[in-house]
């Protein structure tokens, strides 16, 4: 019996999951990206404001990743709109993190709508799932309105900076050698509507999509905030990572960022057996790790989550958790959130045609 074409057998996801795709990886992106990191979070160093810092660093380093290849990049205009709304996402994770059912409600909510937007592709995929993310990441920080604002408005700085630095850099860098980077048309409203109307029927893969993740989201919220500890949201972030359309695209995610994940807290342990940082040299940790993830990220997502679990681990002990804290906490949640969401698409498999 011919298996189905939707399920990649798992040593070819395995393969898949190893496998570096050398032409695209791109240091001038690390260079580009970096930069924006550092600003910002060297900025509240000499300031003696780290942990604003290190809040507006990660606006810059969300807001970068993913936001182009070696080819091309996405348009000024959709980046600024993510800005907007990856800062909207922060202060309404912050906020409604004070209350489990509407946290709970809220992450659904919002993951069913990243879920449908993710079949009009780039940039509207791009906002759905850097908002969802930064909803779930801002739920396990609960703050009151004013604090919430006020880490919206650090996250808004930061991703400002690194979008108007990509805007020159790309000018700039070329001339030293940077690859040129062709801008993504931005795609009209108006046809992007006629195309999720198209597909707004409960038997199509999409909409399954979107309501499988909604659900799965909206779970793990309710049994990391029930059963977890700290830094409990990387078990719902996780899973909204890994969960996609197809299974195949899951599988090897779901791999990739486990083993990642696994090899980050490895590598991350012995720096910190080894160096035994503390204060600015743990912020200082973080850049390589920053390079790392925008070089890296188009050409391997099993290096790109070594490097980011590098630099959340780096980060995170920067403004004041223990190491040993957050190791623990991201590899425990991280394996639990792949696995779930591999368990839920093979019990909830998806359209063969989406």
């Amino acid at each position: 019996m011919t298996p189905s074409p939707r399920r990649a057998p798992l040593p070819k996801a395995a393969i898949e999951t190893a496998r570096v795709d050398w032409s695209q990886w791109d240091p001038w992106a690390g260079w580009q990206g970096l930069i924006g990191v550092a600003i910002p979070l060297l900025a509240g160093l000499l300031l003696g404001r780290g942990v604003s810092g290190a809040i507006a660093a990660g606006g810059a380093l969300y807001i970068g990743i993913g936001s182009y290849d070696k080819g091309t990049r996405n348009a000024t205009p959709a980046l600024l709109l993510g800005c907007v709304l990856i800062s909207l996402a922060a202060l309404a994770g912050s906020w409604a993190g004070n209350e489990l059912g509407g946290i709970i409600l809220l992450s659904a909510l919002w993951a069913l709508g990243a879920g449908l937007l993710s079949v009009l592709g780039p940039p509207f995929s791009f906002i759905g799932i850097k908002t969802l993310v930064t909803l779930i990441i801002a739920s396990g920080y609960p703050s009151s309105l004013k604090d919430a604002l006020s880490r919206a408005g650090l996250i808004l700085a930061g991703s400002l900076i690194q979008t108007f630095l990509f805007y020159w850099e790309t000018r700039l860098w070329s001339r030293w050698g940077a690859p040129h980077r062709s801008t993504k048309p931005v795609p009209l409203w108006k046809n992007a509507w006629a195309t999720l109307k198209a597909h707004l029927s409960f038997g199509s893969g999409l909409v399954q999509h979107a309501v499988r993740l909604s659900l799965c989201v909206a779970l793990a919220q309710a049994v990391c905030r029930s059963f977890w500890a700290h830094n409990a949201y990387w078990l719902p972030l996780t899973t909204a990572i890994v969960l996609r359309p197809d299974f195949e695209q899951t599988l090897v995610r779901g791999l990739s960022r486990m083993a990642g994940t696994v090899l980050g807290v490895a590598l991350t342990t012995l720096v910190v057996w080894w160096l035994r940082p503390s204060g600015i040299t743990l912020a200082l940790l973080t850049l390589p790790c920053a390079w790392s993830c925008f070089s890296s990220f188009k050409a391997s997502y099993l290096l790109y989550s070594v490097s980011i679990t590098a630099y959340i681990v780096f980060m995170l002990s920067f403004i004041g958790l223990p190491e040993s804290s957050v190791l623990f906490n991201r590899l425990t949640a991280t394996l639990a959130g792949g696995t779930f969401a591999l368990v839920v698409y093979s019990l909830w498999p998806g359209d063969k045609s989406s």
